[in-house]
């Protein structure tokens, strides 16, 4: 019996480019009243996926995953992204089962970490806008 060979932790590390890019021109503020939206959103539609979960809805389970990878894909997080389309592909496909699993698995986790990122890269904003003034 062949197991699978063991996967990386996921860093779920932000790309910091195209964050950059998106909001670039944004003050100190603007920018900390976007990311705190954007993690609370995150953290909202989250909730909302597992509580399709435990209820057995799997087509709210992909509507709420279809946010989620809008939202981790613009924002830079690819890890939560590629998750969430995942999810809602098994949900598309009728892998509901598949799709619960990876949920309650990783979803909660990969969204808490990714709200820790987009607050760590505003944080190092704040303090690299500091150090340069």
């Amino acid at each position: 019996v062949r197991s699978a060979p063991p996967q990386a932790a996921p860093t779920n590390e932000l790309d910091t480019h195209a964050l950059a890019e998106m909001t670039d021109g944004l003050s100190a503020a603007q920018l900390g009243e976007l990311l705190e939206r954007v993690a609370q959103d995150i953290s909202t539609h989250a909730a909302m996926a597992l509580d399709c979960v435990n209820t057995g809805n799997a087509e709210g389970l992909a509507r709420s995953c279809h946010v989620l990878k809008g939202l981790a894909g613009s924002f830079g997080n690819r890890e939560l992204a590629s998750l969430t389309k995942r999810i809602e592909q098994y949900c598309r496909d009728g892998n509901i089962e598949a799709a619960m699993s990876a949920a309650l698995s990783d979803l909660a986790r990969m969204s808490r970490s990714a709200q820790a990122a987009l607050d760590n890269y505003h944080r190092s904003k704040v303090m690299g806008d500091a150090r340069g003034a």
